[in-house]
């Protein structure tokens, strides 16, 4: 498995790590062997794939994250290199024999990441072939509409044991984070939970913060940094700040909305 290096062993106390871990779990140890997916979903920057490739490298698990511009010859091309580390000639067919037959050998579960991307007919299909024959599990993570992109394939859709929603980052998760992305600077729970509020919990707009606020306090030159500290600085939200004009044009501008004018 291509492990996505820095994230492995940094990730673990995150609450999303935790869910991820307890669904894979829940697959392998599943009371109904037809029900062999599982769904790790939410919107984009909740931290999954960080959450995946941990979750990968602790259960063993078999890690292929799925491409916006693949067909199913790629799909199954590269979860067959996952597997053995090769390239196979043949037919699709025949590779997902192979795939098929290494899955039920070993019994390690496959994560697919950007499982949006399989919504389409032959791309699902082959994925369902593969759960079905090989009879481990498969762990799918998309984004929010994950199930209502997959209800139309309702063969693969009535297979999911579990629904997993990605949570938001929270103070404890910040509080993680802080030791990663802001290491050096303490920074206090007011100005955490004020960046959490901000940022709706997104955890890649709160780790964008936090590198903010390190250098903030490097700039200040303290060691620890509270909202009181924050002054007058703006949270990172990805919405693009408003381009200020410099006071002759924004007094030209004025002056032309006042006459009716474009300025």
């Amino acid at each position: 498995m291509t492990a996505k290096g820095s994230h492995v062993n940094t990730t673990a106390p995150l609450r999303n790590v935790a869910l991820f871990m307890q669904l894979v779990e829940r697959m392998q140890n599943r009371p109904s062997p037809t029900l062999n997916i599982g769904c790790f979903y939410g919107p984009s920057g909740y931290g999954k794939t960080c959450s995946a490739v941990y979750g990968a490298n602790r259960s063993g698990a078999y890690y292929v994250e799925c491409g916006a511009s693949w067909n199913a010859s790629t799909l199954v091309d590269a979860i067959y290199h996952e597997l053995t580390g090769q390239a196979l000639r043949g037919s699709i067919a025949g590779k997902v024999t192979e795939i098929i037959r290494i899955l039920a050998d070993d019994g390690r579960p496959l994560i697919i990441d950007e499982a949006d991307h399989l919504v389409g007919k032959r791309k699902i299909d082959i994925v369902r072939e593969v759960a079905d024959k090989s009879g481990s599990p498969i762990v799918l993570i998309g984004e929010e509409k994950l199930s209502a992109k997959l209800m139309p394939f309702e063969r693969a859709h009535n297979r999911v044991l579990d629904w997993v929603p990605a949570q938001p980052t929270n103070l404890a998760d910040a509080r993680h984070l802080v030791t990663l992305y802001a290491a050096g600077v303490e920074i206090a729970d007011d100005l955490l939970e004020y960046i959490i509020d901000q940022t709706d919990g997104c955890t890649r707009r709160v780790v964008a913060n936090l590198a903010s606020a390190r250098e903030a306090g490097i700039v200040k030159g303290v060691s620890r940094l509270a909202l009181r500290d924050w002054g007058q600085a703006e949270v990172y939200t990805g919405v693009p700040t408003p381009r200020r004009l410099p006071s002759s044009a924004r007094a030209r501008s004025a002056r032309s909305a006042a006459s009716g004018r474009v300025a």
